[in-house]
């Protein structure tokens, strides 16, 4: 633990028989150490000593007093601490006072001003001056969260979220920063405090579960790590699968009216949506229906042709899942199929 030098050199003057006087001396740097109880040292700041608030501990400080003269109180920032203040282990070379570190969180300094001893029948006042400070840091209670929240459950791509973050945070620190899943956050929305926050956050391009980690804040300086309450999880949900196009799986294969014909309906769906079922013309099919081959990306289904010279196949609804909510998405006209007689086989069907 770092020690404060003060020497106290005493200026000798007369000494008046059988009277008691004060006398002004003056005093060089010996040593001033704050002795710890549960103190560390603050490697940060190497001239200070760290301790937490209500903490009990010794100021402790040496006296270059070789005639070993008895010290009947000391004053340390004005204030006076008689002998019967100095703890019992206290000598007329080190007087040793215990203080209490108190409620109020940052640096304190403690300075001895003045030390008073008694020569012969003389009370000698000694003046400290320089090297007399020592500063003690009253750490600030670490901040907690207590709980965070999302305005909704679920969310799309690229949707911003709003986020709320409740703390535990007794001595009001600013909060300068947080950093949730890696990114830095130092905008708060308005309303926000220090110990109720508000900012927008924005997910990462997957579709699926996604989790938010508060992982780390700056408080007034102090950097305080999150482990405890600090993850909300949600969902973004996926996009709506577009359809690429309907045809005929085997092109190539000759078509009969009347017949049984393998349809391909092909889909954008990059986030693998669950496609639940689809609509031809009036007839539902679900995906029990679907033949196999059959993947997110594309729908093999068997479809009956009529004997009619002149049909349509119309793709009218798709059913899917963004995977919170079902939906049905209703197509239009363009997405189908036309069939007349004379051409069955063209390629341009």
């Amino acid at each position: 633990m770092k020690k404060y030098l003060i020497i106290l050199t005493v200026i000798v003057v007369s000494i008046l028989s059988g009277c008691f006087y004060d006398t002004i001396k003056e005093v060089k740097p010996t040593e001033v150490v704050v002795k710890p109880r549960t103190i560390t040292v603050d490697t940060q700041s190497p001239e200070s000593y760290t301790i937490d608030k209500n903490q009990v501990f010794i100021l402790s400080f040496k006296i270059d007093n070789p005639k070993k003269l008895d010290v009947i109180s000391v004053i340390i920032d004005n204030e006076l601490y008689s002998n019967f203040q100095f703890e019992a282990d206290s000598t007329s070379e080190l007087i040793n006072i215990k203080l209490n570190s108190g409620e109020v969180p940052g640096v304190i300094k403690y300075t001895l001003t003045s030390v008073k001893a008694i020569e012969g029948n003389q009370i000698v006042n000694l003046q400290a001056t320089n090297k007399n400070s020592v500063e003690l840091f009253v750490n600030y209670t670490i901040p907690s969260i207590k709980t965070v929240a999302l305005d909704h459950e679920y969310y799309h791509k690229n949707e911003k979220a709003l986020l709320t973050i409740e703390f535990d945070n007794p001595d009001n620190q600013e909060i300068q920063y947080l950093r949730i899943n890696g990114n830095r956050y130092d905008v708060f929305e308005e309303g926000s405090t220090n110990t109720l926050t508000k900012l927008f956050v924005n997910f990462n391009e997957e579709a699926g579960d996604q989790s938010l980690i508060i992982g780390q804040g700056l408080f007034a300086d102090q950097v305080v790590e999150f482990t405890i309450n600090n993850t909300v999880d949600t969902y973004i949900l996926k996009t709506v699968p577009e359809v690429a196009d309907i045809n005929f799986a085997n092109e190539n294969t000759p078509i009969e009216l009347g017949s049984t014909v393998l349809l391909s309906i092909s889909f954008n769906n990059d986030d693998a949506a669950e496609i639940k079922s689809i609509k031809l013309n009036e007839k539902e099919y679900e995906s029990t229906d679907f033949q196999p081959g059959s993947t997110y990306n594309q729908i093999l289904i068997n479809y009956p042709l009529t004997k009619n010279p002149i049909q349509t196949i119309k793709l009218k609804e798709i059913h899917f899942s963004n995977g919170k909510e079902d939906f049905t998405y209703v197509l239009n006209d363009n997405l189908s199929i036309y069939i007349n007689e004379a051409a069955l086989n063209d390629e341009d069907i």
